[in-house]
């Protein structure tokens, strides 16, 4: 049974199984990154997706007033490509609809074929690379937006 819940303290082990699966080597977000965002910041948001009580994948989002960004998205390799991503997009785009938020944009790595993929299925337009946004390996960001 699919479930999918607003993130809490208790889940930071959980999200950081799913990000040490998801990605291997370059740039990872920590133990602390997960506590911010649940507790330290007001603008964000974290779900997490469990089936049948193992955590698959989360996504984190802040809202801005009438904007939101999509900080990470990440699924378990094993259950990339099953619609888990899917689901936790449009669980964000029905709270992003009821916070009368406007526009969600994201960065996504260049290479990242997969992904760039996903957030074009759902509507996401290029608008922009950012050259060498990220480190470690050393890559441009391209930049998406979407209408809510």
């Amino acid at each position: 049974m699919i479930k999918i819940k607003n993130a809490n303290l208790s889940d930071v082990s959980n999200l950081l199984e799913i990000e040490n699966d998801t990605f291997v080597g370059g740039e990872k977000y920590n133990q602390d990154f997960f506590i911010y965002n649940l507790k330290g910041n007001d603008f964000a948001k974290t779900l997490i997706l469990f089936e049948d009580d193992c955590a698959i994948s989360y996504l984190i989002y802040w809202i801005t007033f009438d904007s939101a960004t999509i900080i990470s998205l990440a699924t378990k390799k094993d259950f990339q490509q099953k619609g888990y991503a899917t689901l936790l997009l449009n669980e964000m785009l029905k709270d992003l609809k009821n916070s009368n938020v406007e526009t969600v944009t994201l960065e996504v790595r260049k290479s990242n074929i997969k992904a760039i993929k996903l957030y074009e299925k759902h509507g996401f337009v290029f608008c922009n690379t950012k050259k060498n946004y990220y480190e470690n390996p050393c890559e441009d960001a391209l930049y998406y937006v979407k209408g809510v």
